[in-house]
């Protein structure tokens, strides 16, 4: 990934602290672009995922899975990174409005995954969570009586609980891997799956 990503720069100095939204501007050298969003944010302020390309972007991932995910490549062959940031444009700039992986449709509603995550840390005895679409993954430290039911409680209808050893990290940059945990549950499910086969066929 490029790091620091030096693509859009704050508006304004120290003595704007009270400004409620700050405004970004694209630095020079930068090209940024707006991916249209699939949600409600969508058609609210024009908001849309934050694509940057430039001299300053990676060539990307030795892994071409990761590539695929965090890059986009248009039909003039201009390689745009996609940093799942979310802005709004404004007359002078830009404006965060959240992040693009972070809502996920569970029943016709719209969930702010990083709400959901927030109430299931405050939660006694938990170590790390990670929510990853509607599947609720969570590393526990203590397991007390009544903690199963009340990180249920704690989750939206829809939602479905994992407790799991720890959380996979991505080498080199420490985040959760995200698709590893998707992969270990397909393959819970359908060695699961393939138990159940087994007890029916020996009945």
């Amino acid at each position: 990934k490029n790091g620091r990503r030096p693509t859009v720069a704050p508006a304004g100095g120290a003595g704007e602290a009270a400004v409620v939204e700050r405004t970004f501007r694209v630095v020079p050298r930068t090209r940024v672009r707006l991916r249209p969003l699939a949600d409600d944010r969508a058609s609210s302020g024009g908001a849309g995922e934050l694509l940057v390309a430039g001299p300053m972007v990676s060539p990307g991932y030795t892994d071409a899975v990761l590539n695929a995910e965090a890059f986009e490549v248009d039909g003039d062959g201009t390689r745009w990174y996609c940093t799942k940031d979310c802005l709004a444009p404004r007359d002078d700039g830009f404006v965060f409005s959240g992040r693009a992986d972070d809502l996920v449709k569970v029943g016709g509603a719209w969930v702010d995954t990083r709400d959901v995550e927030g109430r299931i840390a405050a939660s006694s005895g938990v170590d790390e969570v990670c929510i990853c679409g509607s599947d609720a993954f969570v590393a526990l430290r203590l397991l007390h009586e009544g903690t199963a039911s009340a990180l249920r409680s704690a989750l939206p209808p829809g939602f479905s609980l994992f407790v799991v050893p720890s959380l996979p990290r991505r080498p080199g940059t420490g985040k959760v891997d995200r698709r590893r945990l998707q992969d270990l549950l397909r393959a819970g499910l359908v060695e699961a799956h393939e138990a159940k086969e087994r007890r029916l066929c020996a009945e």
